[in-house]
C-alpha cells in the first residue's frame, strides 16, 4: 500500500500552542512507532505501523487522546478559494503548524473530475452544495458526514440535505465523503446488535455458526418483537431512499415482497407477473376482495441482445403503471421495478425485504447466493426447490420456507414425456385470463402477444405447469404472514441457520476438501 500523498480539500489538523508547550517527541520509523505528547493541552497522539507481509498490506493506526480544550481543528486548502485548490496534507499540516494531519474527503475524486461536489460546511458557513445523484453518470454516489459541537456525527445520503439545512441541525463542518463501506458498524445495523446481545458479542463474526444461539429466543415474546421493530424501521429507511430517488412513495405497512436478481426466463420473473395480474384482476372485479397488502419490488438487468428479457422489463413497468394510478390499488397493491440494480441497492433492499422469490424452474439453478443474502437478512423465501434452495430447506426444513413446484427430476420428466401447456390452461380459466392480460396490454397499450405465444406455445421454463402451485404457496404464505408472532419466529430462525452460508465455512471446505491447503 503506497503513502497517502494525494491531494486533499479538506484537513484535520491538531496545531500546538507556542510557548507554554511541553512536548514529548519519539520517532521510530524503522520500526514503524511515532508518539507525540504535549501534556499543557492534554494532547497525545500515537501512530504505529502494522504489516502483513504474507498478504502484502501496509496500514497505519493512530490513536488520538484530546483534553476538554481540543486542539482539533478543521481546515481548507486555499482559504482565499475554497474547494478550488488541492494541496499535499502534509502542505497543509506545514503551513499551519499541525504535528498531525489527515485528509478527510474524497480528495482523489475532486481531482480527478477537476470540481468540488457535495455539500460542505466549514465553521458553520456553507463553501459547496452541489451534489449528484448516486449513480449518475461517471460519479460514484458521495455521502455526507456531519460533524456537531457536541462531538457528535451522523451519516446522510448524497442529496438528502442542503447546506441550510445542515445549518439547521446544528452542524459545525459537514463533508462530502464516500461511498461508505459502513454505516453505524454494520449494513444493518440494527440487526448486527440483536444478534451479538444473544449470541455473545462479535462471536459470529470469527464464527458464523455462533449465530444459531439465537434460536433459543424463538419464543421470547421481547426479542421477537423487537426482530419486527428492527424490519419495520429498515423499511421504512428503504421507503425514505427510494422517494429521495425516484419520487415513489412505498407502503410501508404492506409486505416487502421482493424478486431481484438477474433477467431471464428460467427465473421467471413472468411467473411472478401472471400472480400479480390475478391479484389485480381480482380486486378489479371485487374491490371488497381481501388479502395481504402487498408492495412488490423488481430489480434486474438484462443482457444486451436478450431481446426476451427486455421484453420482460417493458412488461413489469407496464403493469407497475397501470396498479400504481389504479385508486381501488390504493395501499393494497403495489409494483416497483427498481431501476439499475447493483450491490450498492442491494444492501439498503435486503435489510428491508420480508419475502424473498426464489422462484426458478427446478434443475437450472447453479446455485444462486441472493438468496442466502436475504436468508441471513431475516427475509423468509417461497420458492422451488432449486439452486441455493435446497441447501437452505436442508437446515429450515418445510416449516420455515414455502415451497412449491415441480422438483429437477419431475421438469425434466415433464418435458421428456411432451409437455404441452394448452392442457393446463384448458383446465385453469383463471390463469387463461392472466394470459389474454398479456395479449390485451396494459395502461400503456402496448400488447405483450410474443410473450403470450411463448407461453402457449413452448413454455420452455414450464410456468404455466407450475402456476397453480405457486398461487397456492403465495396464498400459504400471505396467511403465515397474517400471524406476525408465527413470522417473526420463522424469520429469527431463517437468521439463527444462516451462518452455514458464510464464505468463511465454505472457502475452509474448498481449502479442505478440493484444494487440500492449511487453514486457519
Amino acid at each position: 500500500m503506497r503513502r497517502l500523498t494525494a491531494l486533499a480539500l479538506v484537513l484535520v489538523c491538531l496545531t500546538p500552542c507556542a510557548g507554554l508547550a511541553q512536548e514529548t517527541v519519539e520517532a521510530d520509523f524503522e520500526g514503524g512507532h511515532w508518539l507525540y505528547e504535549d501534556t499543557a493541552q492534554g494532547v497525545r497522539v500515537e501512530i504505529v505501523r502494522h504489516e502483513d507481509t504474507e498478504n502484502r498490506v501496509l496500514w497505519y493506526e493512530a490513536d488520538l487522546v484530546c483534553g476538554e480544550d481540543s486542539p482539533l481543528r478543521f481546515l481548507t486548502a486555499n482559504e482565499d478559494a475554497p474547494g478550488r485548490g488541492f494541496w499535499y496534507p502534509e502542505r497543509l499540516a506545514r503551513e499551519k503548524r499541525a504535528v498531525f494531519a489527515i485528509n478527510d474527503d474524497q480528495f482523489g475524486h475532486r481531482v480527478y473530475n477537476h470540481d468540488t461536489v457535495g455539500v460542505i460546511v466549514r465553521g458553520g458557513e456553507v463553501l459547496s452544495e452541489r451534489t449528484r445523484k448516486s449513480g449518475s453518470k461517471g460519479w460514484p454516489p458521495l455521502d455526507t458526514a456531519a460533524f456537531f459541537p457536541d462531538g457528535s456525527m451522523r451519516v446522510f445520503e448524497s442529496a438528502e440535505h442542503t447546506g441550510e439545512e445542515y445549518l439547521a441541525m446544528g452542524a459545525e463542518n459537514v463533508l462530502a465523503f464516500g461511498p461508505w463501506l459502513v454505516r453505524g458498524g454494520e449494513i444493518n445495523p440494527a440487526l448486527d446488535a440483536l444478534i451479538r446481545e444473544c449470541c455473545g458479542g462479535d462471536d459470529y463474526l470469527l464464527r458464523p455458526d455462533a449465530v444459531q444461539k439465537l434460536e433459543k429466543y424463538r419464543d421470547d415474546p421481547s426479542a421477537l418483537k423487537r426482530l419486527a421493530d428492527i424490519k419495520a424501521e429498515n423499511k421504512r429507511a428503504f421507503a425514505n431512499y427510494v422517494a429521495r430517488e425516484t419520487g415513489i412513495i412505498l407502503n410501508t405497512d404492506a409486505m416487502f415482497d421482493v424478486q431481484v436478481k438477474r433477467l431471464h426466463e428460467y427465473k421467471r420473473q413472468l411467473l411472478n407477473v401472471l400472480h400479480i395480474t390475478y391479484l389485480y384482476q381480482r380486486l378489479k372485479a371485487d374491490p371488497n376482495f381481501q388479502f395481504t397488502p402487498r408492495v412488490y419490488l423488481f430489480g434486474a438487468k438484462a443482457a444486451p441482445g436478450y431481446a426476451v428479457a427486455k421484453q420482460i422489463i417493458h412488461l413489469i413497468n407496464s403493469l407497475s403503471a397501470t396498479i400504481n394510478a389504479d385508486p381501488v390499488c390504493r395501499d393494497r397493491l403495489q409494483v416497483v421495478f427498481l431501476e439499475n440494480y447493483r450491490v450498492s441497492l442491494a444492501e439498503k433492499l435486503m435489510p428491508a425485504s420480508e419475502l424473498s422469490e426464489q422462484i426458478s424452474t427446478a434443475g437450472k439453478e447453479a446455485s444462486g447466493t441472493g438468496n442466502m443474502k436475504f436468508m441471513m437478512n431475516g427475509a423468509l423465501t417461497v420458492g422451488t426447490l432449486d439452486g441455493a434452495n435446497v441447501e437452505m430447506h436442508d437446515v429450515l426444513g418445510d416449516e420455515n420456507m414455502f415451497l412449491f413446484g415441480l422438483h429437477a427430476d419431475q421438469a425434466a420428466t415433464l418435458k421428456r414425456e411432451g409437455y404441452v401447456p394448452q392442457r393446463y390452461i384448458s383446465h385453469d380459466p383463471q390463469m387463461e385470463r392472466c394470459l389474454n392480460a398479456l395479449r390485451k396490454g396494459f395502461r400503456d397499450g402496448v400488447s405483450y402477444e410474443d410473450l403470450y405465444q411463448r407461453l402457449i406455445s413452448q413454455d420452455e421454463y414450464l410456468l404455466l405447469a407450475d402456476y397453480r402451485a405457486y398461487c397456492d404457496a403465495e396464498r400459504r404464505m400471505a396467511e403465515t404472514y397474517e400471524n406476525r408472532e408465527t413470522w417473526n419466529r420463522m424469520s429469527l430462525h431463517n437468521i439463527a441457520r444462516s451462518g452455514i452460508f458464510a464464505a468463511d465455512r465454505a472457502v475452509a471446505e474448498y481449502a479442505d476438501n478440493i484444494w487440500d491447503v492449511p487453514h486457519r
